[in-house]
């Protein structure tokens, strides 16, 4: 009984799992190439962004859940990530007017810039990605644009390829 349970919860949405990891395995090979040039990111963005695409990744092997709700969780991780990352210490402020709602989240979510717009730019690529591999069209697609990203860096790179 117990056996057959792994089994459903293991085997259950294997696709997705698969297609995940194939994902990000495909665009980490965009985060080394980038990361190659020298002067293009530095190394903190490089493995912050590293880190999204693995977080995200490990998020498709929870089972049975809904895309919104996986959504949540991998922004969450996200957010918590660089919060570890950049050294976070909330900054408390008494909200009793827009003005100070406002300077309470530019004093706590400033203090995870400018890595987070990398990895929020990364989770969004991720998300397209993993939405474009469901059909063959988009998987061709996707191809033509990885092809031309490649041509296009590779015209404006100082690495010679």
């Amino acid at each position: 009984m117990l056996n057959t349970i792994w089994r459903k919860l293991l085997l259950a949405n294997w696709e997705q799992r698969v297609s995940a990891i194939l994902t990000g395995i495909f665009l980490y090979q965009f985060v080394i190439w980038i990361m190659k040039e020298d002067g293009l990111w530095l190394p903190e963005t490089v493995s912050f962004v590293t880190g999204t695409l693995f977080l995200i990744a490990i998020t498709y092997f929870i089972p049975r859940l809904h895309e919104g709700w996986r959504s949540i969780i991998q922004f969450l991780l996200i957010v918590w990530f660089h919060g570890i990352g950049m050294g976070y210490s909330f900054v408390p402020v008494k909200i009793i007017s827009w003005q100070e709602a406002v300077r309470w989240i530019a004093l706590n979510a400033g203090q995870l810039e400018p890595y987070i717009w990398f990895s929020l730019c990364a989770w969004i690529i991720y998300q397209f990605t993993m939405w474009s591999v469901r059909s063959r069209f988009r998987v061709s697609v996707l191809i033509f644009v990885s092809i031309m990203f490649f041509a296009i860096r590779d015209s404006f790179s100082t690495i010679f390829l």
